[in-house]
């Protein structure tokens, strides 16, 4: 038997010309150009920094066809909608958000209250049963958040990790819908939490970091795209809550923050420090920063940790690094409290 029909017994491989290549169609999309159709998505943010917000705000505005921020199109969808992490906050987050929009019903809405531990065996095949049975044939699911879905076994791992992906995405591929998957940031908030293979595995990504008043309730949220597989990365957008009679979930653009104004001069050697972290990204260590910054030790030693302490720069396995937003990003005991007050 020739290697080729060796081959077409097990798998199909098709190869394309170069015209049938340059002929494939475009990518498309569920909210343009943000959520790619039969796509993963992972949208993460710090602990009680607005990301579930913006994923149920996401979610609704795909089930009613609805432009998100009024310029953000929507393919109109069914959408399923795991609320994890428990139901006792979203009954009151969509009621809030149908009654700003005038919304009797959602009907193209699903949801599930409680957690669906995706890498378990059966458990994918008895969630697409259901669907089956209901004759549903959603555009996107909401997994919100990954470790609620996840189960026994570690983020960290890369076979964990990879087994999660691969169940999430029979889910996607069994009923040819997107799939949102709502993660949290690092113990340093400058990534996502867990192992790197999520982040290779997903078609886009976007962070959400939250900017919060004194009293900690949310006045801005900041979405960056910072991967997009198959276009271009979208600029940064900047959210803040809409005044609708103190309802949440409910956004409107933001202008975006204004930026720090730094002190000039001779005093300035703690900015002068962080300026030689914002040049290398890549990180550097205590001896590279003293080498740079050609001062004291034990100078050097207190402005990084001058820096630390305001949220400008963090130490990750030995290297310090300027971080990307300097916004405040600290916990709330209730999201729905932090918008409402």
């Amino acid at each position: 038997m020739s290697l080729s029909n060796v081959a077409s017994e097990h798998l199909r491989i098709d190869l394309l010309t170069t015209q049938q290549l340059l002929q494939l169609p475009p990518p498309t999309w569920l909210m343009e150009p943000l959520i790619p159709e039969n796509g993963l998505v992972g949208l993460y943010g710090a602990p009680s920094g607005g990301k579930s917000f913006i994923a149920l705000d996401w979610a609704m505005h795909i089930s009613e066809g609805m432009a998100w921020l009024g310029k953000y199109a929507t393919k109109q969808s069914p959408v399923i909608y795991i609320a994890a992490e428990g139901g006792r906050g979203i009954q009151k987050r969509v009621r809030s958000w149908m009654r700003a929009y005038n919304k009797t019903d959602l009907h193209a809405m699903y949801f599930l209250v409680s957690p669906l531990y995706v890498r378990e065996e059966g458990v994918v095949e008895a969630f697409l049963g259901e669907l089956e049975r209901q004759d549903i044939y959603p555009g996107l699911v909401v997994l919100d958040t990954l470790s609620r879905s996840f189960g026994s076994g570690e983020e960290n791992s890369s076979a964990d990790m990879g087994h999660f992906v691969d169940s999430v995405m029979r889910i996607a591929v069994g009923r040819h819908m997107s799939a949102l998957i709502v993660h949290h940031t690092n113990a340093t908030g400058s990534r996502e939490r867990g192992h790197t293979s999520f982040r290779g595995s997903l078609d886009a990504m976007f962070s959400c970091v939250s900017e919060k008043n004194g009293d900690g309730r949310i006045i801005r949220l900041t979405l960056k795209n910072d991967k997009q597989k198959d276009d271009v990365e979208a600029g940064a957008i900047y959210v803040q809550p809409a005044v609708h009679g103190g309802t949440s979930l409910v956004f409107e653009e933001a202008p975006p923050p204004e930026k720090k104004e730094r002190p000039k001069g001779p005093t300035t050697r703690k900015a002068d420090i962080l300026s030689i972290l914002e040049a290398h990204p890549e990180g550097m260590n205590f001896r590279e920063v003293l080498l740079v910054a050609g001062i004291a030790k034990s100078s050097c030693w207190r402005r990084l940790k001058r820096l630390q302490n305001m949220g400008d720069a963090y130490i990750d396995s030995g290297k310090y690094f300027a971080m990307a937003s300097t916004v405040d990003l600290a916990d709330m005991e209730d999201e729905d409290e932090s918008i409402e007050g």
